[in-house]
């Protein structure tokens, strides 16, 4: 379970795992990212995801 405080630095994280080139490697993988990801956009206000995202 993330906890929210948790989620800005999941995001810096992650964001670079979504690529073409994960998604053609292992599907599984991207899909998995891409949800955790998409729970983070969910539970974070749009500033803190936004300099979390181009950070």
């Amino acid at each position: 379970m993330l906890q929210n405080e948790h989620l800005p630095e999941v995001l810096i994280t992650l964001k670079d795992y979504l690529s073409e080139q994960l998604y053609n490697n292992n599907s599984y993988r991207y899909e998995a990212v891409f949800n955790i990801i998409w729970h983070c956009a969910e539970n974070m206000n749009y500033p803190d995801f936004y300099k979390a995202w181009h950070n």
